[in-house]
């Protein structure tokens, strides 16, 4: 018997130096191994199931960061540059930025180093749209990015994600940039600023009133560049030393009064674009008479009286679409003499065709050039033809594609009925321009 108590002893003294297992802990872990597994796998679907499961409630997901945040990296670290992101992966990163964690900001940071531009692009709106202070550096530094010079939306995304963050400093920066971009981005930063009051800087009124002024004397002193190169002509025949520059609202019988540059229109639509598009239905419909002419010569002659006062240092191309869609060059071309009376004599020889691919038209815009900023598509009736028919289909595919191009599409309804109206309302709401109807 004293043996058998001896090894007991020894036994249990054997036991209490093994170390303690937690099957708690255990369970724990192994749940968060499938979690990332599924936040991380092929399937897209389990992905977004996953998804779903942990942000039913706010405590879930953020609990579930560290998983939702390694799996994010997994995934970004597999893609090679020209991968297309999938829906799931484009909805953890957004998932990611609703987390009010420093990880979580840490995370979407570092996700603008990523090679995959579209990752930069995505990481970049979720951290403005969330309002992550500390990324607002980084966000700028993006200039420096190869993307930054060969892509409009990749610009636009930069100035949208500074612009949504009502920060201080974000407002200095993008005062900045106002003067180093031209046509399209230059009014949009324009008008960010002059929406722009206090509360933009968080009730520092000091702040607010020294950004104020430096605006005020900057634009006191000196108008914007393309004011001054459209002024070139008269300045040259004028003694500089005798010039004085007014506001456009200031009366003045001056002989030396400069007027500044006023934007040119398409059916009453400002042009701010430097990089733009024409559009036009030439379909059979478009030959119907209206008012003494046809929907076609109406829509020519006013495609040509725009084209001739475009700005010359612009660059324009030209879109038509019937059943097929054609361009008159592949490239944007200056808005020089030569192309304009190109242009003209290509506008004058259109002839009509058949039916009407709109989906096709505005699906090779997002695709003709990156540097192109605005479209103006005119059209007389609904889609009969192409991938999709279905004006809602149109526009939920269209401005998906234009998520992050962030090309500006401007429509034109010529004798159209109600439906077709608002589909080209949808069309240029959802991307931020402007519908017009030239009944």
């Amino acid at each position: 018997m004293a043996i058998h108590r001896t090894l007991l002893c020894l036994c249990l003294l054997w036991s209490s130096c093994l170390p303690t297992i937690s099957l708690s802990g255990y369970a724990a872990e192994t749940t968060s191994t499938r979690l990332v597994a599924r936040l991380a796998g092929r399937s897209d679907e389990a992905r977004i199931r996953a998804i779903a499961e942990v942000s039913r409630t706010v405590q879930r997901k953020y609990q579930a960061l560290p998983e939702l945040k390694e799996a994010a990296e997994l995934l970004i670290a597999e893609l090679s540059p020209e991968d297309q992101l999938s829906i799931g992966t484009v909805t953890l990163i957004y998932t990611l930025g609703t987390i009010d964690r420093k990880e979580a900001e840490e995370s979407l940071i570092s996700m603008l180093d990523s090679r995959h531009t579209d990752v930069v692009l995505i990481a970049a709106d979720v951290l403005g749209k969330n309002k992550f202070h500390n990324s607002i550096e980084t966000i700028y530094q993006l200039k420096d990015h190869p993307a930054f010079t060969e892509n409009y939306g990749f610009r636009f995304n930069l100035i949208r994600a500074l612009a949504q963050m009502q920060h201080p400093r974000a407002i200095e920066l993008l005062t900045q940039w106002r003067h180093e971009f031209d046509g399209q981005l230059r009014h949009e930063i324009k008008k960010l600023l002059t929406e722009v009051d206090v509360r933009d800087f968080g009730g520092d009124e000091k702040r607010f009133n020294a950004w104020q002024r430096s605006m005020s004397l900057e634009g006191s002193v000196s108008p914007d560049e393309d004011d001054m190169d459209a002024m070139d002509e008269n300045l040259k025949a004028t003694n500089p030393a005798q010039i004085k520059l007014y506001p456009a609202s200031h009366a003045s019988d001056s002989p030396n009064r400069v007027e500044l540059s006023k934007s040119s229109q398409y059916y009453g639509i400002d042009i701010h674009a430097k990089r733009l598009m024409f559009i036009i239905d030439h379909s059979g419909s478009m030959e119907e008479y209206w008012d003494g002419l046809s929907r076609l010569q109406r829509a020519k002659s006013e495609l040509i009286k725009t084209i001739e006062e475009l700005d010359p240092r612009s660059e324009f191309a030209l879109m038509f679409y019937a059943t097929d869609v054609h361009v008159w060059k592949s490239t944007l071309l200056l808005a020089n003499d030569q192309n304009k009376r190109e242009a003209i004599a290509f506008v004058k020889r259109l002839q009509y065709g058949d039916r009407t691919n709109t989906y096709g038209a505005l699906k090779n815009a997002i695709e003709f050039d990156q540097q192109l900023e605005a479209v103006f598509l005119l059209t007389d009736g609904q889609p009969t033809i192409g991938d999709f028919v279905k004006p809602a289909e149109i526009v939920q595919d269209i401005m998906q594609r234009n998520r992050f191009r962030h090309l500006k599409f401007n429509t034109i309804g010529i004798a159209i009925n109600r439906s077709t109206e608002a589909f080209l309302s949808a069309i240029a709401e959802q991307s931020g321009g402007e519908y017009r109807a030239a009944n």
